[in-house]
Formats: C-alpha cells, structure tokens, sequence
C-alpha cells in the first residue's frame, strides 16, 4: 500500500482508525460503510445468540454514528469455517442485505449467494500486475466473471 499510495508507511503511535466525525464525512460523501461486528470474533465458532448479538449490535451502532442504513457485512476473518448457515440465519434477522467472505472464488451470475459474495486478494505486494492477472483470469475463463 505504501508503494502504490506514494505514501510513507504509518509511524509507531500514529492513529490507525477512523473516528466517528471522519466516518460521517464519508458517509456524507457518498462512501458506503458496512460493519465488521463489535469484536471481530469468529462467528461460527459462537452460539447463535452472541452470533445475533455481534451483528446486530455492530449494525445498529454504526447506524446510530452513521445517521444512515448499513445494509453489508464483511465477515471477520472471511474463510470458509469462519461463518455457517447460522451465520448467515443471524446476519439476515439483523438486517443485512450482503455479506463478504474472504476465501476466493467466482461470483456468478444467477448462483450468487448475497450472504456469501467472494472478494478478491489484491496484489499481496506484487503490484498492479499480478491483481490485474488475476481479476482478468476468470474474464478469459469463461465471460461470467464481475
């Protein structure tokens, strides 16, 4: 990021994260902004009732800073045994429209599971090349790919 940015890497006690007036001017502006839960704990390894209450609580908060709806989630960790069909049961009760997993793969279209849409890793520190690589891979597979 660092490199692609052109800009110099964060310095020790140098804030991180977004606050709140920040993540409202984003919001403002036009950026959506879904949740990742309130621990980042993994959600299939938690009962379903502390599944609900990571995610209804984290949307509900981010709602309340936000002043708008949040409708996406980016599962905390993203691979395949970090969420279930519980999970997926907890995120819809809670409101959520989508949720990100993190373990690859082709979103296609009429099979799309929207409580399960793949991302793709980016360059991993091999630059531009490689991500474009591997996003226009799939295209030439088989026109599906978006």
């Amino acid at each position: 990021l660092e490199e692609e940015c052109a800009a110099p890497a964060i310095g020790p006690g140098e804030r991180l994260f977004l606050n709140a007036d920040e993540a409202r001017a984003m919001a403002r502006g036009g950026m959506a902004i879904g949740s990742h839960t309130r621990g980042h704990r993994i959600l299939s390894k938690l009962p379903f009732g502390e599944q609900c209450a990571e995610l209804a609580g984290s949307r509900e908060a981010l709602q309340q800073t936000l002043g708008n709806d949040v409708d996406a989630l980016a599962y905390p960790v993203g691979g395949r045994t970090c969420f279930d069909e519980r999970t997926k049961d907890a995120a819809r009760a809670a409101g959520y429209r989508l949720a990100f997993s993190y373990y690859g793969g082709v979103n296609r279209p009429g099979s799309l599971d929207p409580l399960d849409v793949r991302r793709a890793q980016g360059g991993g520190g091999r630059g531009r090349g490689r991500f474009r690589f591997r996003v226009a891979m799939p295209l030439l597979m088989d026109g599906d790919w978006y």
